[in-house]
């Protein structure tokens, strides 16, 4: 209707009350929809009224209270467009059933509570590049039969936008696009705050959203069984984005029920349900995070496709990470995809955490992911039907790596089940696990080629690591091995560190990383007399156990007619040899260099038994001066270094 009609009974009384600074309450009682939509003439304020009031030309000397209508009927579409004024609009309970149109507004405060806004074709509440120093829509219901609800693209809101207890829905768009929008305050969706989307547009469009305080969406319900159910890529938020309190999300699509992609916050907290059929659930890759991301207190993330069910990769995180009582879903692909993550604090997945994910970049992907914190896996069971339970291969900690006794996980597949190769810890390695396992035992447990850390692991004695190291990888590495005998032995335990190279070297040959059978035929031969060069007096002890031989052989079968006095004469007759002499024969036949002189004073004869001996003695004599070689090469550790 043109600003020219005559005002009725009703709406002068509109303007009287602006102008005196009253409400004007024509409810009778709390009103609900269905009510709404049943009154009439008695309840109906036309809407260029209001316009008319903003413009001073109905009101040229408003009261600052300003506009304060209760349980009334805005007929036509409520016109603000281009509209600049500095009264404050509060309408309470109110119908709007043709929308509002606030495009290129400059407004004073605008309040919108427990009303009913909806256009049967077109966007219900249209306020791109709006300015208003506040807008709060606590309790409205805004339904949008076209292709928005609430359309606050590129607005800028000096204070608080307030949605709590806000209900939107939007039967082929977002319930809120408030992308690019500018808030100088907090940003409240709770109390029961709900938003309604069907279609590829988020639920909740925040994208490129500069937020001066936090955004608090306990409670809130989103859902869209087309797109993203909250969408804030590239968000610049200097509060907290607290999602707890029973919040939860349901979205569809690649790009995450709840999608952060490159937003900037101060502090992310979700303690509620996020599900994505066909897709993350949590989609935070290259999020900047000044502070702590706290997944928690009945958190629960239901994802699918191979980026993960909650993504953090190349997120970077100022503080801490913490999962506790959490559980996160994902039949294709990691429960936690955080490939390059950058954590300034502790990574902690404990009290209750149980993680299911699949494929081959493991239930927990962690590759390449730098922590300057501790990294603790306490009460937590993961699981994985087709690859590794955790992928850490390639981080960097700076500080403990612990995985404690209440620590359990199945892996599948040629993979270790835990993966923690080329792992830079900068602290301690603790590792007590209850469990880790493979469900196609006896499938590998533990990748550590490449693992470094500070001292000795802890919680495991070195001869079970060694076990470990033996049964539980995939395959034969020098490495930990090394790594091992190196802190043994700067903890001032030479003997444990060379039973630890002693047994990496059992363990090459029994994995058949020798390939040659003369290489290994010297592996095993040095393993018997030197302990692959570690214990040369094994070598000592043979050439002992050889002179014993020998001159336990020439004593027993000189007596028998094998030795001799030497004659001096050719016609003195044969005469035995005393025992002591064939004893002494024996040793200078065996010991290699040295000699007693016995074999002056006795020789072989020429009996079978005199044969025997003189055949032995060769062998004997080969026997001992292998063994004197073996000890000289052990001693200076030639067998060593081959």
């Amino acid at each position: 209707m043109p600003s020219t009609t005559p005002l009725n009974a009703l709406e002068r009384s509109l303007v009287e009350s602006v102008e005196r600074g009253e409400a004007f309450d024509l409810s009778d009682g709390p009103a609900d929809e269905t009510a709404m939509r049943s009154w009439g003439e008695t309840r109906t304020i036309r809407s260029h009224v209001i316009r008319d009031v903003l413009l001073g030309r109905l009101a040229p000397e408003p009261d600052p209270h300003g506009i304060d209508l209760r349980g009334a009927r805005i007929d036509g579409r409520l016109d603000l467009m281009n509209v600049t004024s500095r009264v404050a609009i509060r309408l309470t309970e109110c119908l709007l059933d043709r929308g509002v149109e606030a495009r290129y507004a400059d407004l004073g405060p605008l309040r919108m509570t427990d009303c009913l806004i909806e256009h049967p074709t077109h966007l219900a509440f249209i306020a791109r590049q709006l300015r208003t120093p506040i807008l709060v829509l606590r309790g409205t219901t805004i339904i949008g039969h076209g292709e928005r609800a609430l359309f606050l693209r590129e607005a800028r809101i000096g204070g608080e936008l307030n949605l709590n207890g806000a209900t939107l829905r939007s039967h082929s768009g977002s319930a809120l696009d408030g992308s690019t929008m500018r808030v100088d305050g907090p940003v409240d969706m709770r109390e029961g705050f709900t938003a309604t989307a069907h279609g590829p547009h988020a639920a909740i469009n925040l994208q490129g959203a500069r937020i001066g305080g936090g955004i608090d969406c306990g409670g809130a319900v989103l859902h869209n069984s087309g797109g993203p159910a909250l969408h804030a890529d590239s968000l610049e938020a200097e509060g907290p984005l607290l999602l707890r309190d029973g919040f939860t999300a349901t979205g569809s699509g690649p790009r995450g029920a709840v999608g952060l992609m490159g937003a900037e916050l101060t502090t992310l907290e979700c303690t509620g349900t996020v599900r994505n059929d066909s897709g993350p659930a949590l989609f935070a890759e290259s999020v900047v995070v000044d502070g702590q991301v706290l997944l928690r207190d009945g958190f629960t993330a239901r994802g699918s496709g191979e980026t993960g069910a909650v993504v953090l990769r190349h997120a970077r995180i100022g503080g801490g990470l913490e999962f506790s009582r959490a559980t996160v879903r994902n039949g294709s692909g990691p429960a936690l995809g955080a490939g390059h993550l950058r954590l300034g604090g502790a990574l902690a997945l404990d009290v209750d955490v149980d993680f299911v994910g699949a494929g081959g970049q493991g239930t927990v992907a962690l590759t390449s992911a730098r922590i300057d914190g501790e990294v603790v896996f306490d009460i937590v069971e993961l699981t994985n039907g087709s690859g590794p339970a955790v992928r850490m291969s390639q981080a960097r900690l700076g500080r403990s790596l612990t995985f404690t006794n209440c620590f359990w996980a199945v892996g599948a597949g040629s993979d270790a089940t835990v993966d923690l190769s080329d792992v830079t810890v900068g602290g301690a390695f603790r590792v007590t696990p209850r469990h880790i396992g493979n469900s196609g035992a006896p499938g590998p447990r533990l990748a550590v080629n490449g693992l470094t850390h500070t001292g000795v692991p802890q919680g495991v004695t070195t001869a079970e690591w060694l076990e470990v190291l033996r049964t539980g990888t995939p395959e034969y590495a020098a490495q930990p091995y090394q790594h091992l005998a190196a802190a043994e032995r700067a903890a001032g335990h030479d003997s444990s560190a060379r039973r630890v190279l002693m047994a990496q070297r059992r363990d090459q040959i029994d994995r058949h990383a020798l390939t040659g059978a003369l290489e290994r035929g010297w592996a095993r031969l040095t393993g018997l007399t030197l302990g692959y060069g570690y214990q040369p007096w094994r070598a000592l002890l043979g050439l002992f156990l050889v002179l014993l031989v020998a001159g336990a052989a020439a004593g027993y079968l000189g007596g028998w007619g094998g030795l001799a006095k030497v004659r001096s004469q050719a016609a003195a007759p044969v005469e035995g040899c005393a025992l002591i002499d064939r004893i002494g024969f024996g040793l200078d036949a065996g010991a290699p260099l040295i000699t007693g002189g016995a074999r002056a004073r006795c020789e072989p004869t020429g009996t079978g038994w005199g044969t025997v001996l003189t055949v032995a003695s060769w062998v004997l004599k080969a026997l001992a001066w292998a063994f004197a070689t073996l000890f000289v090469a052990g001693f200076t550790g030639a067998v060593r270094r081959t």
